[in-house]
Protein backbone atom coordinates (compact mmCIF):
# COMPACT_ATOMS: atom_id res chain seq x y z
CA UNK A 1 0.00 0.00 0.00
CA UNK A 2 0.73 3.53 -0.97
CA UNK A 3 1.30 6.13 1.28
CA UNK A 4 0.58 9.49 -0.72
CA UNK A 5 1.68 12.68 1.21
CA UNK A 6 0.67 15.98 -0.09
CA UNK A 7 0.54 18.72 1.83
CA UNK A 8 -2.27 21.38 0.89
CA UNK A 9 -2.76 25.23 1.58
CA UNK A 10 -5.95 27.03 0.58
CA UNK A 11 -6.76 30.51 1.92
CA UNK A 12 -10.27 31.03 0.85
CA UNK A 13 -10.39 34.79 1.86
CA UNK A 14 -8.51 35.66 -1.17
CA UNK A 15 -10.46 34.10 -3.45
CA UNK A 16 -13.28 36.87 -3.99
CA UNK A 17 -13.18 40.09 -5.87
CA UNK A 18 -9.29 39.55 -7.14
CA UNK A 19 -8.18 41.36 -10.68
CA UNK A 20 -5.06 39.72 -12.96
CA UNK A 21 -2.33 42.04 -13.75
CA UNK A 22 0.03 41.25 -15.99
CA UNK A 23 3.68 43.01 -16.44
CA UNK A 24 7.05 42.10 -18.20
CA UNK A 25 10.27 41.99 -16.20
CA UNK A 26 13.50 43.46 -17.95
CA UNK A 27 17.58 43.77 -17.25
CA UNK A 28 17.67 47.41 -17.11
CA UNK A 29 21.23 47.48 -18.80
CA UNK A 30 20.32 45.43 -21.55
CA UNK A 31 16.17 45.09 -21.54
CA UNK A 32 16.33 41.30 -22.09
CA UNK A 33 13.58 40.28 -20.58
CA UNK A 34 14.33 38.21 -17.15
CA UNK A 35 13.07 34.80 -16.23
CA UNK A 36 12.57 32.34 -12.90
CA UNK A 37 12.29 35.97 -10.98
CA UNK A 38 9.65 35.65 -8.19
CA UNK A 39 6.85 38.33 -7.41
CA UNK A 40 4.51 37.54 -4.68
CA UNK A 41 3.08 39.07 -1.74
CA UNK A 42 5.09 39.50 1.86
CA UNK A 43 3.80 36.99 4.46
CA UNK A 44 1.04 35.52 2.22
CA UNK A 45 -0.05 32.61 -0.19
CA UNK A 46 -0.06 34.85 -3.39
CA UNK A 47 2.68 35.03 -5.68
CA UNK A 48 4.18 33.46 -9.50
CA UNK A 49 7.57 33.59 -11.02
CA UNK A 50 8.10 35.28 -14.68
CA UNK A 51 8.06 33.09 -17.54
CA UNK A 52 10.63 33.07 -20.68
CA UNK A 53 9.81 36.11 -22.12
CA UNK A 54 10.17 38.02 -18.97
CA UNK A 55 6.18 37.71 -18.72
CA UNK A 56 4.00 37.29 -15.19
CA UNK A 57 0.65 37.40 -14.05
CA UNK A 58 -0.81 38.09 -10.29
CA UNK A 59 -4.05 37.95 -8.79
CA UNK A 60 -4.41 40.69 -6.15
CA UNK A 61 -7.66 40.96 -4.54
CA UNK A 62 -8.51 44.37 -3.27
CA UNK A 63 -8.04 43.93 0.47
CA UNK A 64 -4.10 43.38 0.34
CA UNK A 65 -3.79 46.77 -0.60
CA UNK A 66 -1.69 47.87 1.91
CA UNK A 67 0.41 44.92 2.09
CA UNK A 68 3.85 44.61 0.93
CA UNK A 69 4.58 43.49 -2.75
CA UNK A 70 8.26 42.04 -3.16
CA UNK A 71 10.06 41.27 -6.88
CA UNK A 72 13.75 39.20 -6.25
CA UNK A 73 16.14 37.49 -7.83
CA UNK A 74 19.70 36.33 -7.41
CA UNK A 75 21.70 38.52 -8.83
CA UNK A 76 19.58 41.81 -9.33
CA UNK A 77 18.35 44.44 -6.42
CA UNK A 78 14.83 43.54 -4.51
CA UNK A 79 12.25 45.55 -5.54
CA UNK A 80 9.22 46.65 -3.37
CA UNK A 81 5.83 48.21 -3.54
CA UNK A 82 3.02 48.68 -1.59
CA UNK A 83 0.21 46.35 -3.62
CA UNK A 84 -1.73 50.02 -4.52
CA UNK A 85 1.37 51.15 -5.58
CA UNK A 86 1.83 48.17 -7.99
CA UNK A 87 -1.16 48.96 -9.17
CA UNK A 88 -0.26 52.20 -10.21
CA UNK A 89 2.92 50.85 -11.67
CA UNK A 90 1.52 49.31 -13.95
CA UNK A 91 -1.03 50.38 -15.35
CA UNK A 92 0.81 53.64 -16.53
CA UNK A 93 3.75 51.10 -17.69
CA UNK A 94 2.96 47.13 -17.57
CA UNK A 95 7.07 46.99 -17.97
CA UNK A 96 9.56 46.90 -15.19
CA UNK A 97 13.24 47.40 -15.50
CA UNK A 98 15.38 45.29 -12.53
CA UNK A 99 18.76 46.65 -12.06
CA UNK A 100 21.94 44.27 -11.89
CA UNK A 101 23.64 43.90 -8.45
CA UNK A 102 27.02 42.87 -8.31
CA UNK A 103 28.10 40.12 -5.88
CA UNK A 104 31.50 39.72 -5.13
CA UNK A 105 31.92 35.70 -5.28
CA UNK A 106 35.48 34.25 -3.71
CA UNK A 107 37.22 31.41 -6.03
CA UNK A 108 36.86 28.50 -4.25
CA UNK A 109 39.65 25.81 -5.14
CA UNK A 110 38.44 22.35 -3.46
CA UNK A 111 41.22 19.57 -2.95
CA UNK A 112 38.57 16.64 -2.89
CA UNK A 113 41.60 13.95 -2.46
CA UNK A 114 42.40 16.25 1.31
CA UNK A 115 38.21 15.85 2.42
CA UNK A 116 36.18 13.55 3.82
CA UNK A 117 32.65 12.76 1.94
CA UNK A 118 29.65 12.21 3.73
CA UNK A 119 25.88 11.69 3.20
CA UNK A 120 23.43 13.74 5.01
CA UNK A 121 19.71 13.78 4.78
CA UNK A 122 17.43 10.41 3.93
CA UNK A 123 18.66 7.89 1.50
CA UNK A 124 14.95 6.38 1.03
CA UNK A 125 14.11 5.19 -2.15
CA UNK A 126 10.79 3.47 -1.04
CA UNK A 127 7.82 3.69 -3.39
CA UNK A 128 5.51 3.39 -0.76
CA UNK A 129 5.85 6.34 0.86
CA UNK A 130 5.96 9.65 -1.28
CA UNK A 131 5.27 13.43 -0.88
CA UNK A 132 5.86 16.46 -3.50
CA UNK A 133 5.30 20.22 -4.28
CA UNK A 134 1.94 21.20 -2.44
CA UNK A 135 0.82 22.59 -6.06
CA UNK A 136 2.25 23.62 -9.26
CA UNK A 137 1.55 27.33 -8.25
CA UNK A 138 4.71 28.85 -10.17
CA UNK A 139 7.02 29.44 -6.36
CA UNK A 140 6.07 26.70 -4.49
CA UNK A 141 8.30 25.00 -2.61
CA UNK A 142 9.82 22.33 -0.65
CA UNK A 143 12.47 20.93 1.50
CA UNK A 144 14.35 19.92 4.52
CA UNK A 145 17.03 21.03 7.07
CA UNK A 146 20.68 19.78 6.88
CA UNK A 147 22.33 19.71 10.14
CA UNK A 148 26.07 20.54 10.56
CA UNK A 149 28.60 20.41 13.00
CA UNK A 150 29.67 23.73 12.99
CA UNK A 151 32.88 22.80 10.69
CA UNK A 152 33.22 24.58 7.16
CA UNK A 153 31.65 22.29 4.66
CA UNK A 154 31.19 21.93 0.73
CA UNK A 155 28.12 20.82 -1.13
CA UNK A 156 28.92 18.30 -3.45
CA UNK A 157 25.76 17.27 -4.78
CA UNK A 158 21.84 16.92 -3.89
CA UNK A 159 20.50 13.72 -4.32
CA UNK A 160 16.82 12.13 -4.43
CA UNK A 161 14.54 9.83 -5.85
CA UNK A 162 11.66 10.25 -8.36
CA UNK A 163 9.10 8.04 -7.71
CA UNK A 164 6.26 9.50 -10.40
CA UNK A 165 6.95 11.67 -13.26
CA UNK A 166 4.25 12.70 -15.69
CA UNK A 167 6.13 15.50 -16.74
CA UNK A 168 8.02 14.90 -20.16
CA UNK A 169 10.99 17.69 -18.69
CA UNK A 170 10.75 18.98 -15.08
CA UNK A 171 12.25 22.18 -13.99
CA UNK A 172 13.08 23.48 -10.90
CA UNK A 173 15.09 25.74 -8.79
CA UNK A 174 17.61 24.68 -6.31
CA UNK A 175 17.70 27.15 -2.97
CA UNK A 176 19.85 26.70 -0.38
CA UNK A 177 18.87 28.80 2.98
CA UNK A 178 20.52 29.43 6.19
CA UNK A 179 18.36 29.02 9.75
CA UNK A 180 15.81 30.76 11.66
CA UNK A 181 14.96 28.26 14.53
CA UNK A 182 13.10 25.36 12.77
CA UNK A 183 12.47 27.31 9.78
CA UNK A 184 14.93 28.52 6.47
CA UNK A 185 15.89 31.92 7.03
CA UNK A 186 18.05 33.80 4.13
CA UNK A 187 18.82 32.24 1.08
CA UNK A 188 22.85 31.74 0.84
CA UNK A 189 22.85 30.91 -2.71
CA UNK A 190 24.76 33.21 -5.11
CA UNK A 191 23.72 31.91 -8.24
CA UNK A 192 20.45 30.52 -9.80
CA UNK A 193 20.48 26.93 -9.60
CA UNK A 194 17.91 25.76 -12.26
CA UNK A 195 17.65 21.84 -12.95
CA UNK A 196 16.08 20.27 -15.95
CA UNK A 197 15.21 16.49 -16.27
CA UNK A 198 13.41 13.80 -18.22
CA UNK A 199 13.86 11.25 -15.58
CA UNK A 200 10.53 9.40 -15.12
CA UNK A 201 11.54 7.09 -12.05
CA UNK A 202 14.45 6.90 -10.06
CA UNK A 203 17.66 8.64 -8.84
CA UNK A 204 18.48 12.08 -9.72
CA UNK A 205 22.13 13.59 -8.86
CA UNK A 206 22.42 17.09 -8.83
CA UNK A 207 25.89 17.98 -9.15
CA UNK A 208 26.31 21.18 -7.01
CA UNK A 209 30.12 21.78 -6.54
CA UNK A 210 31.06 24.43 -9.63
CA UNK A 211 28.50 26.95 -7.36
CA UNK A 212 31.44 26.94 -4.69
CA UNK A 213 28.53 26.52 -1.90
CA UNK A 214 30.52 26.29 1.94
CA UNK A 215 28.97 26.62 5.05
CA UNK A 216 29.15 26.24 8.62
CA UNK A 217 26.27 25.21 10.43
CA UNK A 218 22.83 23.83 9.87
CA UNK A 219 21.05 24.88 6.18
CA UNK A 220 18.15 24.19 4.24
CA UNK A 221 17.82 22.85 0.96
CA UNK A 222 14.87 23.36 -0.91
CA UNK A 223 13.62 23.13 -4.74
CA UNK A 224 11.18 25.76 -6.30
CA UNK A 225 8.14 24.99 -9.09
CA UNK A 226 9.66 27.85 -11.51
CA UNK A 227 8.16 26.88 -14.63
CA UNK A 228 4.02 26.04 -15.46
CA UNK A 229 4.59 22.53 -16.74
CA UNK A 230 0.52 22.15 -16.35
CA UNK A 231 -1.01 19.60 -14.29
CA UNK A 232 0.17 16.09 -13.67
CA UNK A 233 2.39 13.79 -11.45
CA UNK A 234 5.32 14.44 -9.63
CA UNK A 235 6.44 12.25 -6.50
CA UNK A 236 9.27 11.76 -4.56
CA UNK A 237 10.23 9.24 -1.49
CA UNK A 238 9.85 9.57 1.48
CA UNK A 239 9.49 8.28 5.00
CA UNK A 240 7.37 9.10 7.98
CA UNK A 241 10.74 9.50 10.49
CA UNK A 242 12.52 12.33 10.21
CA UNK A 243 12.92 15.71 11.34
CA UNK A 244 9.61 16.52 8.68
CA UNK A 245 9.06 19.37 5.76
CA UNK A 246 9.25 22.87 5.10
CA UNK A 247 7.11 24.24 2.61
CA UNK A 248 5.46 27.39 1.37
CA UNK A 249 2.87 27.78 -1.53
CA UNK A 250 4.95 30.47 -3.13
CA UNK A 251 8.30 32.33 -2.99
CA UNK A 252 7.40 35.43 -0.65
CA UNK A 253 4.89 33.34 1.37
CA UNK A 254 6.00 32.54 4.98
CA UNK A 255 7.31 29.31 5.52
CA UNK A 256 5.55 26.21 7.58
CA UNK A 257 6.71 22.82 8.52
CA UNK A 258 4.90 19.54 9.38
CA UNK A 259 6.52 16.70 10.74
CA UNK A 260 4.24 14.15 9.16
CA UNK A 261 7.31 13.06 6.88
CA UNK A 262 10.95 13.65 5.66
CA UNK A 263 11.33 13.82 1.22
CA UNK A 264 14.07 11.34 0.26
CA UNK A 265 16.61 13.62 -0.01
CA UNK A 266 20.27 13.91 0.77
CA UNK A 267 23.29 15.59 -0.15
CA UNK A 268 26.73 14.82 -0.24
CA UNK A 269 29.26 17.35 1.79
CA UNK A 270 33.34 17.18 1.69
CA UNK A 271 34.57 18.41 5.06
Amino acid sequence: MRILIIILMFNVSLLSGQSTFKATLLDSDNNKPLEYVNIGIVGKNVGTVSGKNGNFEIQLPPQLDTCALRISMIGFKTINYSVAEFRTVIQKMPTIKMEPESALIDEVVINESKLKAKILGNKTTSKNVTAGFSSNILGNEVGYKVKLKKKETYIKDLNLNIVTNEYDTLIFRVNIYDTKGKLPNNRITSQNIIVTTDIKEGPLKIDLLDYNIVVKDDFFITLEWIKDLGESGLFFSASLMGRGIVFRSTSQANWERKGIATMGFNVTVLQ
